[in-house]
């Protein structure tokens, strides 16, 4: 191998490790938190471990690789799948929930906490 790729490949790997151990923390240190028990919170955490799933993958593929393109792909679609639909449920509700704010705060005549 060249040297360049090699010395490319450890860098990649450590960074690979890194960052997953970071985004894995996320949902750990969250769980401790009142928040997990709100709407948004429950949102923010089934992101979070989509994301730490994604990011423990892609170290696990920086040191192994699958021969059968298929169970990449299939593992590819499901993490890429889950990131997205907790996402969009985030997007969803940070569209929503102001609107329902402001009509509650009209008919109580108060304002009301948010997310």
């Amino acid at each position: 191998m060249d040297p360049n790729y090699d010395v490319l490949l450890f860098w990649y790997r450590v960074v690979c490790v890194i960052c997953s151990i970071t985004t894995t923390a996320v949902p750990v240190l969250y769980s401790l938190t009142p928040w997990r028990t709100r709407l948004f919170g429950k949102l923010f955490m089934v992101q979070a471990i989509a994301f730490a799933v994604a990011m423990d993958m892609t170290t696990v593929f920086a040191f192994w690789r699958p021969t059968n393109i298929v169970l990449v792909f299939s593992i590819s679609i499901a993490m890429l799948g889950g990131i997205g639909i907790a996402t969009t449920g985030l997007a969803l509700m940070m569209l929503i929930v102001p609107f329902r704010v402001k009509r509650k705060a009209k008919q109580n005549g108060a304002p009301q906490e948010g997310l």
